[in-house]
């Protein structure tokens, strides 16, 4: 049997990268394309190297590499959260082990074959398609979250301000800490704070903070709500003495961001 160094190369390139995603998926890392592909070329450096390795230096050799491998993919600021990337590599690495001996044990066939067959580019088709899989998958499960988290952090809000009342729909987002003199203040789309504050009546009103964005930061005029009502799922929650300031920003699905204090 012929063996071809780029079908080595390709395969173990290949298959390294899908067990190091994965395991980075499972332990809940950061995914670093360049650290996974720097790990993934030592273990094909082995793979390459392999037939010139003496036998009785193959495991130990074998378990140095995974160490190093596992500590290149994946930063661990400690030994537990090291030793939790380091076995989760092994279990990965045996599981899809297991899967690949045994399909060639239990479909014995020319195409199987050809797949396990270091003179074949089918394990590099397999690896990406488990990757492409864990990718698609991953990406699900995050629109999925966020659609219940969404849900769950959003109210329907009613806002009074000099006996102009306005119902819409809020966002309680954990990363607004705005305050003013030590109260929340809240975000307003502009079709809200049109409809709730009559800037002509607001003549005396002069305060201001200071507000960030990505792009930029600005000081903007803060005006005083009466009364801030939040109902979600039949419970209401009240809140008096809320600020509020107009957005810089559109909304999406909601019309007021909400401080994370209500």
């Amino acid at each position: 049997m012929k063996i071809y160094i780029e079908y080595v190369i390709l395969n173990n390139l290949l298959v390294n990268a899908m067990i190091l995603y994965i395991v980075g998926v499972l332990v809940k890392r950061k995914v670093i394309i360049i650290r996974i592909l720097a790990s993934s070329i030592i273990g094909t450096i082995y793979a390459v190297l392999l037939p010139y390795i003496s036998f009785e230096y193959d495991v130990g050799i074998k378990f140095i590499l995974s160490i190093i491998m596992a500590k290149i993919a994946y930063k661990s600021h400690n030994i537990k959260e090291y030793m939790s990337i380091f076995v989760t590599f092994y279990i990965v690495t045996f599981f899809f082990g297991g899967v690949f001996i045994g399909i060639g044990n239990m479909i014995a066939s020319d195409f199987v074959n050809a797949l396990l067959y270091p003179n074949s580019i089918g394990v590099s088709a397999l690896a990406s398609s488990i990757i492409l899989l864990t990718v698609i998958t991953k990406y699900v499960i995050h629109v999925w979250q966020n659609f219940v988290n969404r849900k769950k952090y959003c109210y329907d809000v009613v806002l009074t301000r000099k006996k102009n009342i306005v119902t819409c729909r809020g966002y309680l987002d954990s990363g607004n800490r705005l305050y003013y003199n030590l109260s929340p203040v809240i975000v307003l789309d502009k079709d809200i704070f049109a409809k709730l504050i009559n800037i002509d009546d607001d003549s005396k009103e002069n305060c201001y903070i200071k507000l960030s964005t990505i792009n930029s930061e600005s000081q903007v005029k803060v005006y005083k709500l009466d009364d801030v009502q939040l109902i979600q799922d039949g419970i209401h929650k009240d809140y008096k003495n809320i600020f509020a300031v107009l957005s810089t920003r559109e909304f999406k699905g909601y019309q007021i961001l909400l401080h994370s204090d209500m």
